[in-house]
């Protein structure tokens, strides 16, 4: 699947220059220059999010081979296309790109706003003002592909100040002056300050798996929340990437919560396993579940439903959950003991436990309410009692 920006969401753009973060023309090529803006996110803006350079050297990221409404030869460009973004340093609307994710700047275009408003503030680029890779007698300008800092080495930088094609090549704010040493931080002309323009990227789809719906069951004793998320870790199916940790879809209302109040709310939230805006895959066939809210959850309300279910095989999973995603208590009055197997230690045949439909996209997903009214289960039972559906867990890529 390819990743995508949610809907609604306005990605960042910040410039180290502008806060006093210099470099040369040497970031180690393109992945280390991208390393470079993960390490300077800004404190104002969210640290989760994934960031590379606006940055090119003509082989491993080129923006066009042809200008800037082709995307001939692009590779691994930091823009998406259709996509509005904003400044870190004041969430300012920046630009809005066109179908090739770049801004023609030769039919007049301009930004909405500078990438900052710091004077003096520049960034290597090496990009030509229609952006394709600045070349010098054949050669591209990239400071040896940002791997030389050497005094007679050249690449071409950019003022984050302008509006115009500027902030590619500052051909008018240096009378043409814009080619600069690779070993300086500091432009001749200007001066300008030189770093990188950090563009936000779509962060990755995770991965949602469900145990029961593999030959596992498990009853409702799973040593509590710590050990629901054991559970989880040993149940990875080998289809997944290695190295992923994945956490247990249960609460009980002390370790682990979704919310008190409902779908739209964070309030309460403790240890909760999705993310805010974020998009959900089936383990698989990387079907798109669901896009989370700004919550870190899915608002059923209203008939909304998942994309696709959690499981196209037809399994429960031990939830605790109601359908505004609150802790379920005895016959749903807010305040009474919560039913989640006494935290989900105990297997006791007496004591039950709120079950959802891994097969369903609507709220039963959560609560199976429309199973004859049997959404609970004895914690002893590795079955529904109803449908005799297997018990598990779902499990959440963190």
């Amino acid at each position: 699947m390819q990743s995508t920006f949610p809907e609604g969401y306005m990605p960042y753009i910040f410039t180290t220059s502008s806060f006093g973060v210099f470099h040369n023309g040497n970031f180690g090529g393109i992945s280390g220059a991208d390393a470079f803006c993960q390490s300077h996110i800004p404190s104002n803006i969210p640290s989760r999010g994934i960031y590379k350079a606006m940055i090119v050297d003509g082989v491993n990221r080129v923006a066009t081979l042809v200008g800037p409404n082709s995307t001939v030869g692009q590779k691994d460009w930091v823009f998406q296309p259709n996509q509005q973004y904003r400044r870190a340093e004041d969430g300012a609307n920046v630009m809005f790109t066109n179908s090739s994710g770049m801004i023609d700047f030769q039919s007049g275009k301009k930004l909405e706003n500078p990438f900052t408003q710091v004077k003096e503030s520049g960034q290597w680029t090496a990009l030509n003002t229609n952006w394709t890779t600045w070349t010098s007698n054949g050669f591209p300008s990239t400071c040896n592909s940002w791997n030389s800092g050497a005094l007679n080495d050249f690449g071409i930088f950019g003022s984050s100040t302008r509006t115009d094609s500027d902030i590619l090549a500052a051909l008018i704010s240096t009378n043409e002056q814009v080619g600069t040493s690779c070993s300086l931080s500091i432009g001749y002309y200007g001066p300008y300050n030189l770093g990188l323009v950090c563009v936000e990227q779509p962060p990755l789809p995770k991965y949602i798996f469900v145990t029961s719906s593999t030959e596992e069951w498990h009853d409702g004793n799973f040593g509590g929340i710590a050990g629901a998320d054991a559970y989880c870790q040993s149940q990875v199916p080998t289809n997944l990437p290695s190295g992923g940790i994945y956490k247990a879809m249960l609460v009980d209302g002390v370790n682990r919560v979704a919310t008190t109040i409902g779908p739209n709310s964070t309030v309460g939230q403790k240890d909760w396993v999705f993310l805010p805006n974020h998009k959900y895959i089936r383990d698989y066939d990387d079907a798109l579940i669901m896009t989370t809210n700004s919550s870190g959850m899915f608002d059923f309300t209203n008939n909304r439903e998942l994309e696709n279910s959690f499981s196209q095989i037809a399994a429960a999973q031990w939830t605790g959950l109601n359908s505004d995603w609150t802790i379920w208590t005895s016959a749903g009055v807010p305040g009474r003991e919560p039913i989640i197997c006494n935290s989900w230690t105990t297997s006791d045949n007496s004591v039950y436990g709120v079950y959802g439909m891994a097969n369903r996209k609507d709220s039963n997903v959560l609560k199976a309410a429309e199973s004859n009214g049997q959404f609970t289960a004895a914690c002893s039972l590795k079955f529904t009692s109803y449908g005799n559906y297997r018990l598990g867990l779902v499990c959440v890529e963190q």
